[in-house]
């Protein structure tokens, strides 16, 4: 019984080892094609709310108050620099959310994501 099963794994041992390391292979392809489609989706929505968020400070600048700089296009878009983040946090902090600014966004959200 012994020989019996040596003999047989010594004759299709390859075969099993083919179809696994096959099996493997389409798993990992399946793998890659999922996780470019996520960073497809990622990136889209990343610049949809860039977008969003550029509009939005476009609109909201006060009056007197010159506008941000260009950005580099050279940073990454989630570097900011010190005058950029103290721009976006000025007078932020006390304001509470308008109702009306409230449905804008959710509307704009929406069209964006729908």
């Amino acid at each position: 019984m012994k020989d019996l099963i040596f003999e047989f794994a010594d004759q299709y041992a390859v075969l099993g080892i083919l179809a696994v390391v096959l099996l493997a292979v389409f798993l990992l392809w399946r793998m890659h094609r999922q996780v470019k489609k996520l960073n497809r989706n990622l990136g889209m929505i990343t610049g949809k709310i860039q977008e969003y968020f550029n509009v939005i400070m476009e609109d909201e600048e006060p009056e007197g108050v010159q506008a941000a700089p260009a950005r580099d296009t050279r940073r990454s878009d989630w570097e900011v620099t010190k005058e950029e983040r103290d721009f976006l946090l000025s007078g932020r902090k006390e304001q509470h959310p308008d109702p009306e600014d409230e449905a804008v966004f959710n509307a704009v959200m929406q069209e964006y994501f729908s």
